[in-house]
């Protein structure tokens, strides 16, 4: 260590955590390095790597998940900074960010300049900031509100500091709307309009969240508070929910857009009532997972890796399974911890530990008798005296159970020994209360030796080895202390029946894992099955599954096999044998399922027939294209070895990915349905990625994430070099804009105003988005009225303004469209009855004249600010059907079916009609409740669910018409909505007005600040 102007430098060696921390750059140092450096937890360090590269990084501390001299390293540090394990670095202690003085002045009421302003936005994007001082931030913004010149510097500094669509020097338009109507499908028909026109818009918008679900029982993987677990999700779920707790601190996997698995997130869950039926999906290897027939899986087909309903799959289809899974490594087990926090409180009094350091220790008031005083002065102290977990255990401290003289260490190391150990239980231990037994064969004295060692190096316990009978060789440790540790620490299950396995195996790196699957394979008595096959079995469904988990996280390839309860009769007697799950582990791992890439459905094959350039140059390339054309299915390895990626295209890029993935591809074996006995159904969410771990065997599901009625036409989920693609194609496209960077600083403020029900960055998080595209014209729609965001003309004249000001400050020519809000647009309302309903209407039908008026008025407003046409011009591209099929185009350019039929797109087969109870005219349609009922009824995630209108505003109606029909997938959903209708009224009496209000052109606006809250 050295000295410097600031404080203490430290040379500590790096140990990478594999852990991501949400975009922060974070490390953990151990608490004597901390105290040396003079930084505190939470405080900021400074960490340079051996090139001079340097980042600012929050702290963590910790006393014992690092050693002194040690730091680990976040991915986001170690990715920066190249770093790893054992790299040097140089860490010293670093002011914070200048932006957080920022930060202090606007809670001050201070206007900021630009400067200061993008110090915050590129502190907030680049984790600099903590969760509390970007709350702060918005805050104060809130409170203080913007004027002009700083709504213009935020904006263009949440432009700078994330990615722009670059469309070389193409005249770039766009449409937002501000949203609150229901049924609003005007960019369906307005953007292949706008394009059809010979304009380009990229339009990219968001998705509300949905849900689908699995069954209660369904195996789930996560990372909570750093250590990966195998969990039920409707235990987990329950849980949070019945305890009322936040979801803090979990994460789960994912697969990114390279296809590389790591953990993000988790930042919802959810609990629906279940039906009655579930389909059970199995793949060619085993694994298998129980869903609704609305949750989605990931697929491989035509070149693309797709979302799909499991009621729309078949057998043969590919499913996406992860193939291998980083997962951090420790390096010790604290039992006092883990005593505290899991045992019941019975056996906390009578545990002891002996060694604690009584300085500074904290205790709860238990001096009342003579003895409790005694004991605390000979340093026994049981555990329920200690009022914290946070207790420093130091080396060499002991605990013992009452008063038996058996003692182990508080700190147990995550050894070989261990691992040994826990393979050996897994395969041949039986737990009782107070001691363990492992029971072995006659010809097993080599591996009851190995256990006896194994007990003496990790607990520095003594065991004993008899032989009760002749063909029997038993191995018991006594001792009711380690039997409470394999129980309840270790979570091993007790026996053959309900034996699973421990999280400690989980989470201690490749090496110590293949220990223990040596030792499990040894003591089960595995067998070769063939040259490059093993198989070991197990009765334990928990086991098994958790071997397949195990595998995955290693990279080996596991196939199971269900051996169903059978019985053998001999002479005098009949032996029955217990349904039994058989593992096969394949060493020869190229050749298994899960590395093998299917070639017609990667698009490998068509590849070979039309490409000639893809191959590495190599004389056999002729021998590899005709693998391809000859073959079903080509290695991973193989494909890496042979291919070269030249060109674009949406094929070549997810052929250059999946050759180095850590994804693979198991064909769908069977689908069945299933009775549900159990009252609910359960989801995950986690923003940004979809998707999650679960099944028995490891695959990746489709979480509770967004639906979009342009999503039942085609794909939506495009990254920028594929929008370019196919704006180039077709002058447009229809995307959303979840998984894009950006003006990423606003995604970040959002999950900060959201909780508090707070919006003081409207403007510049919707024209930062449009400057990011590079929009030079730009039309807000503003709806208006009943049930909208904005409820008066004289509200919406306000917000107009505003946005047409800060457009001219960012070189955007903007005009705001105030529309008439206070009903549905069009009669649809659900992804696919609104899908439908644009379809219909870009094919001629004129039912919908308020759709045609709203996005002819949208685009025509576009067009003459852009200068080729007007309102008259759009209506004639849309009866004329160019518009419909340029919105083709677009469809096929995007992966869609672009001969879909309006009547081709599924609807919930579950309806109801509400009905009128008396004369008159529609005088009002409440818009919120309308909304209500089409969610109850499962939209917009059951994509075929919604509200169909038959009656609005100004139309007669008599006594029994219907007025609006509600679809369901689900009768119990059904159900649920019509309860919802019977509650409250949807409709009044009045008059039809025309859907446009008023147009604002452009109105400069100065020195006044915004109006921002309405």
């Amino acid at each position: 260590m050295k000295l410097s102007s600031r404080g203490a430098v430290m040379l500590l060696r790096v140990k990478r955590l594999y852990i991501e921390a949400g975009g922060k750059p974070i490390v953990l140092l151990n608490k004597e390095d901390a105290d040396d450096i003079g930084v505190r937890a939470l405080g900021r360090v400074k960490i340079v790597n051996a090139e001079g590269r340097e980042i600012t990084s929050v702290v963590n501390v910790t006393y014992r998940a690092v050693e002194k001299g040690i730091v680990g390293a976040y991915d986001e540090v170690a990715s920066k900074l190249k770093l790893e394990d054992g790299s040097i670095v140089d860490v010293r202690l670093s002011e914070p960010p200048r932006s957080i003085y920022f930060v202090r002045e606007k809670l001050k009421g201070k206007k900021l300049t630009y400067p200061e302003i993008y110090e915050i936005v590129r502190d907030v994007v680049d984790g600099r900031l903590t969760e509390v001082e970007i709350s702060a931030f918005v805050t104060a913004l809130h409170t203080f509100g913007l004027d002009l010149d700083e709504a213009t510097s935020l904006s263009k500094a949440m432009v700078e500091v994330g990615e722009t669509l670059n469309l070389d020097d193409v005249f770039v338009v766009d449409k937002h709307s501000i949203g609150g109507v229901p049924g609003d499908k005007t960019s369906l028909v307005a953007v292949p309009t706008i394009a059809a026109a010979g304009l380009t818009i990229p339009k990219t918008s968001s998705r509300a969240i949905t849900s689908a679900s699995v069954a209660y029982d369904t195996p789930i993987l996560i990372k909570s508070n750093g250590i990966v677990k195998i969990v039920e999700i409707g235990e987990f779920v329950d849980k949070l929910i019945n305890d009322n707790e936040r979801v803090n601190d979990v994460e789960v996997p994912v697969f990114d857009n390279e296809f590389k698995v790591s953990f993000k997130k988790l930042t919802g869950v959810f609990r629906h009532s279940a039906p009655k039926q579930l389909l059970e999906i199995t793949l060619q290897t085993g694994r298998k997972v129980k869903v609704t027939k609305d949750h989605s899986v990931f697929v491989l087909k035509n070149g693309r890796i797709l979302s799909l309903p499991t009621s729309e799959l078949k057998k043969g289809d590919y499913v996406v399974v992860p193939r291998k899974i980083n997962v951090p490594e420790i390096s010790e087990v604290d039992l006092v911890r883990e005593f505290l926090d899991k045992l019941p409180e019975k056996y906390l009094d009578r545990i002891f530990i002996k060694g604690l350091d009584k300085r500074g220790l904290q205790i709860k008031e238990v001096f009342n008798s003579w003895k409790n005083y005694m004991r605390y002065r000979r340093g026994l102290i049981p555990l329920s005296w200690l009022k914290t977990k946070e207790v420093r255990v130091p080396e060499g401290a002991r605990l013992k159970f009452g008063r038996s003289k058996k003692e182990i260490p508080a700190i147990i190391k995550v050894s070989p020994e261990l691992m040994k150990l826990l393979g050996f239980f897994a395969a041949e231990g039986h737990l009782y209360n107070d001691r363990i037994t492992f029971y072995m064969g006659k010809g097993e004295k080599e591996i009851a030796e190995e256990i006896v060692d194994c007990i003496e190096k990790v607990f520095n316990l003594s065991a004993k080895i008899s032989s009760p009978k002749p063909h029997e060789i038993n191995v018991d440790v006594g001792g009711t202390i380690l039997s409470l540790v394999f129980r309840h620490v270790f979570e091993t299950g007790e026996n053959a029946q309900n034996k699973k396995l421990s999280w400690i195996v989980l989470n201690c790196g490749p090496e110590k894992q293949y220990e223990f699957l040596r030792a499990y394979i040894r003591g089960n008595g595995g067998r070769r099955a063939k040259e490059h096959l093993f198989e070991i079995s197990t009765i334990s469904r928990e086991l098994a599954n958790g071997i397949l988990y195990l595998t995955t996280i290693l990279g080996v390839s596991c196939t199971y096999h269900l051996r169903p309860k059978k019985e053998r009769k001999f002479k005098n007697y009949t032996s029955s044998c217990q349904e039994s799950y058989r593992l096969y582990f394949t060493t020869k791992g190229l050749t298994s399922f899960i590395n093998l890439i299917p070639t017609e459905e990667s698009g490998l094959k068509s590849i070979a027939k039309n490409h000639k350039n893809f191959l590495d140059g190599k004389e056999n390339d002729w021998k590899f294209s005709h693998i391809l054309l000859d073959q079903k299915t080509v290695s991973f390895h193989t494909l890496q070895k042979n291919i070269k990626i030249n060109g674009g295209g949406r094929t070549m890029k997810l052929l250059q990915n999946l050759a180095n993935s850590e994804i693979g591809f198991l064909k769908i074996r069977d689908i069945k349905e299933l009775q549900n006995d159990h009252p609910f159904v359960y989801d995950l969410c986690v923003d940004g990625y979809e998707k999650f771990v679960g099944g028995f065997g490891p695959i990746f599901l489709h979480n509770s994430g967004t639906a979009d009625r342009a999503e039942v036409l085609m794909p939506v989920d495009l990254d920028l070099e594929e929008i370019k693609s196919v704006v180039k194609k077709t002058g447009g496209c229809l995307v959303w804009g979840g998984a894009l960077h950006l003006s990423p600083a606003d995604d970040i403020f959002v999950q900060v105003e959201y909780p508090l029900a707070i919006d003081p960055l409207l403007l510049p998080s919707i024209m930062s988005k449009k400057k990011a595209v590079n929009a030079r014209v730009l039309v807000i729609d503003i709806p208006t009225g009943r049930g909208t965001k904005v409820k008066t003309i004289g509200e919406a004249n306000a917000l107009a303004k505003d946005f047409i000001e800060l457009g001219r400050r960012l070189g955007i020519q903007t005009s705001c469209a105030i529309t008439y809000g206070e009903q549905p647009i069009g009669y649809a309302i659900g992804p696919a009855l609104e899908a439908r309903e644009a379809l219909e209407t870009l094919m001629g039908s004129n039912k919908a004249l308020d759709l045609i008026n709203k996005a002819a008025n949208i685009a025509g407003a576009l067009f003459q600010m852009a200068g080729v046409g007007g309102f008259d011009t759009a209506i004639q591209l849309i009866k004329s059907g160019k518009s419909e099929r340029k919105l083709r185009e677009i469809i096929a350019a995007q992966g869609g079916d672009p001969d879909i039929k309006p009547e081709d797109i599924p609807v919930g087969d579950k309806t109801y009609c509400v009905k009128a109870e008396n004369d008159g005219v529609v005088l009002w349609i409440d818009n919120g409740r309308l909304i209500e009922v089409a969610r109850a009824a499962g939209a917009p995630k059951d994509k075929g669910a919604g509200v169909l209108l038959n009656k609005k505003i100004g139309d007669h109606v008599e006594k029994g018409d219907v007025l609006f029909t509600i679809y369901a997938e689900s009768s119990v959903k059904l159900q649920t909505a019509v309860e919802l209708v019977e509650e409250r009224g949807f409709m009044g009496v009045g008059k039809s007005m025309d859907m446009l209000i008023q147009f604002i052109h452009e109105v400069p606006v100065y020195g006044r600040r915004f109006e921002l809250e309405r």
